[in-house]
């Protein structure tokens, strides 16, 4: 009753929102003017990311094509937490200790622990320190060493490598490593280096063993952007989205040249620049664009007709493509969701269980040459610019059907505003009489538990809220990765058994 009793007080001046701008029975307090347009009942998000506009355009169009009256949250009000969708690009500054169960904000608290690439590499590190079957099961990202902390062990790393290459023949100057900044995005800072004068770490970097044979398209180097969304932490709720990207290098791949980053880089934002060298060329961009143009197509896949946009492809053309070459596409995607299972394992457990939040990851996955799947990096706001109709294509379903999935329900402002305020008179009259309640425990428990589904009916209006692991109503173009999938069941029984062991 004391958590109770703190819950409630808490809530006092976001009762105050609610009362002010949607209760209209309820008196005004001195120097707050009610809006009379207020509709109790209507979802209101808010978007806070004025640097980047194009997340702002994506969200609200992707709300207004859902239907169901979404507007835009009162500003210039003072008002708190009294919206249903909290959708930000950077970390939400808002109080989760106030927000209702199902008011719904875009970033779990410490995602930092997959989306930085530092955290990433130390919590996966953790596992293939484990030895034995989990550091075969959790080999999914190459060598990394975090600079300068770790820069003895790589500089062994190096020189262990240099000598295999040495044994087999090829020159030491195939022995490529790749530099990032921990924290920037979108390419930058990155640089590959083949000797250990070229290491810079004197300052937060993140060096990796290149992957010198990945796997080719028409001769060109590319990797997957793969959309996750994460609905829970402890216990995990993910699902992948089928539709994805395959960026593609704008010159062909050879390992020569190291300080191309047009050859070695797949980043759209470095590669857009050279986008005028996919024009006549052998790039799977070019031919795929030509097909478009031609005036009596016997194509007649659409997603072949607009499956190409900058240096991006989709993933169902990749699909098919390894399909005519014979691969086995299916087991080629089941290993890809192991990968992402197993970084998401990782990650779990440094994120607490968070009700209100939900995560859309981007997931930079490379295929090496034997097509086994590497994860490259997480990225925590993946880029929801549309540069081309390719863009608008994949990116405007995909954002439709992410807020289908996490569906931030409507609720009655007005109700809950009258709700609360009988609660706390309740529980005021209780401290002014503690004796006065002569109902047996087990009936007062139900009477208020009853009570309170009474009120949950009233505020949501007879909607329930989707509990853990079950199947959204509408899931569209993802697919479930766990609970309740094979890949899932079988890697946390592996993790249960060897960490008992341990």
């Amino acid at each position: 009753m004391r958590l109770q009793q703190k819950l409630y007080e808490s809530w006092q001046s976001i009762m105050q929102d609610y009362a002010t701008v949607f209760g209209a029975k309820i008196v005004v307090p001195e120097g707050m003017v009610p809006i009379a347009a207020a509709e109790p009942w209507a979802p209101h998000y808010r978007i806070n990311s004025t640097a980047r506009k194009e997340v702002s355009e994506i969200v609200t169009e992707a709300l207004h094509h859902l239907g169901g009256g979404w507007e835009e949250h009162p500003s210039g009000l003072g008002l708190k937490t009294t919206w249903n969708l909290l959708w930000t690009w950077s970390k939400p500054r808002v109080e989760r200790q106030t927000l209702l169960v199902w008011q719904k904000v875009n970033h779990f608290q410490h995602a930092k622990a997959l989306t930085r690439k530092d955290c990433l590499k130390k919590h996966i590190g953790k596992y293939i320190a484990a030895g034995g079957r989990l550091r075969q099961a959790f080999d999914i990202i190459p060598p990394t060493f975090l600079l300068p902390k770790e820069y003895v062990a790589f500089v062994q790393a190096f020189q262990e490598r240099s000598e295999r290459l040495k044994q087999s023949g090829a020159s030491e100057t195939k022995n490529i490593w790749i530099m990032k900044p921990v924290a920037l995005s979108r390419g930058r800072g990155i640089s590959l280096i083949n000797d250990l004068s070229q290491v810079i770490y004197g300052e937060q970097m993140v060096i990796q063993e290149y992957i010198a044979a990945p796997r080719l398209l028409d001769g060109f180097k590319f990797d997957l952007r793969l959309y996750v969304l994460v609905t829970s932490f402890n216990p995990l709720e993910a699902y992948l989205y089928n539709e994805g990207f395959v960026r593609l290098c704008t010159q062909p791949y050879e390992d020569n040249d190291i300080n191309n980053i047009f050859v070695h880089l797949t980043n759209s934002s470095i590669q857009k620049d050279n986008e005028s060298a996919i024009v006549g060329s052998t790039n799977p961009i070019a031919r795929v664009k030509k097909q478009n143009q031609l005036p009596n197509s016997n194509n007649d896949n659409e997603s072949d007709q607009k499956g190409a946009g900058g240096t991006k492809t989709t993933l169902a053309y990749l699909w098919r493509r390894l399909a005519a070459e014979g691969v086995d596409v299916e087991q080629v995607k089941r290993n890809i969701e192991e990968v992402v299972i197993k970084a998401l394992l990782c990650g779990e457990d440094h994120i607490p269980y968070q009700v209100n939040s939900f995560d859309l990851l981007g997931y930079d996955i490379l295929l090496d040459a034997d097509l086994r799947p590497w994860l490259i990096e997480i990225n925590s706001s993946p880029s929801m610019a549309r540069d081309n109709n390719l863009d608008y294509q994949v990116k405007d379903a995909m954002m439709v059907d992410t807020l289908r999935v996490v569906d931030p329900l409507h609720f009655d402002r007005a109700k809950l505003a009258e709700v609360i305020a009988r609660r706390q008179r309740d529980l005021e009259d209780e401290k002014r009489r503690p004796h006065a309640n002569t109902r047996h425990p087990r009936e007062t428990e139900e009477l208020t538990a009853r009570q309170l589904n009474e009120d949950l009916t009233a505020i949501l209006r007879g909607k329930i809220p989707r509990a853990y692991g079950e199947m959204p109503e509408n899931i569209g173009n993802y697919r479930r990765l766990c609970p309740y999938t094979t890949i899932y069941n079988q890697l946390v029984k592996l993790k249960r058994s060897c960490l008992r062991k341990a």
